[in-house]
């Protein structure tokens, strides 16, 4: 028997609610769309839009007579513990998440809770898409992205990059 890793019942809203009060703290950061990947489990049936991330977000900035905007999406998932010290993701998820990245021509990024609750993890692993190369997210390569889950997004439009920040 192979063990899995099973996110407690309702801990996807909350986490996605975490990381979307995050969002809106940024007062150049909107969220655009806010999906739900619920489904009929037991039926199988899902909407179209649940393979896409959980939040398009958009950046705008106006400076002058200028405005700067650009949009990237946001995936979340939140963990209570690893299965043997490492995430699974399905390949066809991400490959899904890769797909929305080229069509919408933007960033995406997962974002991953761990520990606490889900509606206050007790570190943040902030992961561009670009970075993960298959679905078995080791320990070593999620330490190369972990942030403490008080730190504030912050959003870099020459870089078109998201990142967290220590509030200070």
């Amino acid at each position: 028997v192979q063990e899995k890793e099973i996110p407690a019942t309702g801990s996807g809203d909350d986490f996605e609610d975490f990381i979307a009060a995050k969002i809106a703290a940024n007062p150049f950061l909107s969220l655009k769309h806010r999906r739900s990947d619920k489904s009929a489990l037991e039926q199988r049936i899902s909407a179209e839009s649940g393979k896409y991330p959980d939040f398009d977000v958009v950046f705008k900035l106006q400076y002058d007579n200028e405005t700067t905007e650009q949009a990237f999406a946001v995936e979340c998932k939140w963990r209570r513990n690893f299965l043997n010290g490492s995430l699974q993701i399905d390949s066809w998820q991400i490959e899904n998440y890769r797909s929305y990245a080229e069509k919408g021509q933007m960033n995406v990024y997962l974002i991953i809770g761990y520990g606490g609750e889900a509606s206050k993890p007790d570190k943040l692993y902030f992961i561009p898409l670009t970075e993960i190369t298959d679905g078995n997210l080791s320990a070593d390569f999620l330490q190369r992205f972990e942030h403490q889950a008080d730190e504030t997004f912050y959003y870099t439009p020459e870089k078109r990059e998201l990142k967290l920040l220590t509030a200070h």
